[in-house]
């Protein structure tokens, strides 16, 4: 499995995550799983670049 595709699908796990960590009110594990899911993205974008 290449890069790009690792991050992209941690990407949308944790942005699901986030989600659904929201709407059981874990405002800080919700706003964690963000940051997961926004540094999984760049690093999927980043990884088409090289």
């Amino acid at each position: 499995m290449n890069k790009r595709l690792l991050f992209a699908i941690l990407a949308v796990a944790f942005f699901v995550g986030a989600i659904l960590r929201f709407m059981a009110d874990g405002i800080a594990y919700g706003v964690m799983l963000l940051i997961l899911a926004a540094a999984s993205a760049w690093f999927s974008i980043k990884s088409k670049r090289d």
